[in-house]
């Protein structure tokens, strides 16, 4: 068998693993210094031997020989292991260095034995993760075998295995504020056992590794520890990493400021800020679902994100198209296209409203052009900012005459997409 890959110390920002194909596992072993991971989505680990998907000794990361490692802001998807921890593998009890789990999200990952997302054999802390669909024979979610686990600010729910479907091992005193489903773990750590209301619930059946964000309403709302102890082991551990500070919380994985509100929310996402814009909009009876990205209780055809997008009120309908009076915004609206003269030249440009916060909440707008309604072409242009109020921007666009293919431009539209 082929040597794994072998690292003494590896720093990854700013990345996307997916569908690798190894023999193994992503390995560190005998490292001299710890091992840094941010910002990572590790997805669908590969076995090298097969044209399939198979699953292998361990998952996505395997650790032993003391190594240590922090990882920060990463997710874990549909990894899997044909015995221990499905995404993540940690052996070696004996002057095992500091190992540590910061914003992550682990959603989908199996093992056919223990630990579904985790096995490990180490002490461990873990602070604001998701773990949502993962499964295993005996600890669903984490396998915690020799060591012990600080678990703070999680979310453990959904997660399947024959016994201990959530979690197996025991929890460190510095244990706090966690949402486990069916309060499966002793302690004061448990603050509620109600339905995170995830955006979208993991699927494993269906390789769908759901949506983590929390929805309104979510018990998991303000109700975290802000100044949980990230050296909870380090006293007692001179080996572990240096570099993780109470300035890992200040963001959640998908890049928000972590306080939204009074305080911060349990698991990897903050709610996002287009909850706290919709909430006063509804009387405090109105039903969750009503509050939803894509629903449309005002019933004028246009959901609440779209409405969130171009200015509209959710609680109104209101499908009119914005007004401009030259380059200032009157009041927002639909987009529009409207004809720019400049003195003997005439030119057709597009005019939206763009929300204020639209890249942190992880929004693009995308000007589309067609000749037909069926065959569309990205704009190439960059739009221009004509006006801004305190939350929106007038934008603006130049419309060509000709597309790429030849045709002449006869339709607009704007692509409103939201990441997940």
């Amino acid at each position: 068998m082929e040597e794994p890959f072998i690292c003494l110390m590896i720093q990854i920002s700013n990345c996307s693993i997916a569908s690798l194909k190894t023999t193994e596992s992503w390995m560190t072993k005998d490292a001299e210094e710890p091992f840094t991971a941010k910002r990572v989505l590790i997805l669908s680990f590969i076995n090298a031997a097969s044209k399939v998907i198979q699953p292998v000794m361990e998952g996505a990361i395997y650790t032993n020989d003391g190594a240590g490692a922090s990882i920060l802001l990463c997710s874990f998807t549909e990894n899997s292991a044909r015995y221990d921890g499905g995404a993540m593998c940690r052996e070696y009890y004996i002057d095992s260095r500091f190992y540590e789990i910061i914003n992550c999200t682990f959603s989908s990952n199996s093992a056919n034995e223990r630990g579904g997302a985790l096995f490990t054999i180490s002490n461990l802390t873990i602070t604001n993760a998701t773990f949502a669909g993962n499964s295993a024979s005996q600890g669903g979610a984490l396998y915690i075998d020799w060591g012990e686990l600080s678990l703070n600010n999680s979310i453990l729910w959904g997660n399947n295995a024959d016994s201990d479907s959530q979690l197996y091992g025991s929890l460190h005193d510095s244990s706090t504020n966690n949402l486990v489903e069916d309060g499966e773990i002793d302690g004061n750590t448990i603050l509620s056992n109600s339905d995170p209301l995830f955006v979208r619930n993991p699927n494993p059946e269906t390789r769908d590794p759901g949506i983590l964000h929390l929805q309104f309403g979510s018990p998991a709302i303000d109700v975290g520890e802000p100044d949980v102890d990230l050296d909870s082991y380090r006293p007692d551990n001179p080996f572990g990493p240096e570099s993780t500070t109470i300035e890992d919380l200040s963001t959640d994985i998908g890049g928000h400021p972590r306080i939204q509100d009074s305080t911060i929310d349990l698991g990897a996402y903050e709610l996002e800020p287009f909850y706290f814009w919709i909430e006063p909009l509804f009387p405090p009876s109105t039903e969750a679902s009503q509050l939803g990205h894509w629903a449309d209780p005002d019933g004028d055809t246009i959901g609440n994100l779209l409405e969130w997008s171009f200015g509209l009120d959710p609680a109104k309908p209101n499908n009119f198209l914005l007004m401009q009076d030259g380059t200032t915004l009157q009041s927002a609206g639909l987009p529009i296209i409207y004809s720019d003269r400049d003195n003997s030249t005439e030119e057709l440009k597009v005019a939206f409203v763009r929300n204020r916060n639209f890249e942190s909440m992880g929004f693009s707008y995308t000007v589309q052009l067609s000749s037909n309604l069926k065959d569309w072409f990205d704009s190439s242009a960059e739009p221009s900012l004509l006006s801004s109020d305190a939350t929106h921007d007038l934008m603006s666009i130049s419309v060509p005459t000709t597309l790429p293919d030849d045709s002449r431009t006869r339709f607009a539209r704007i692509l409103v997409r939201l990441l997940d």
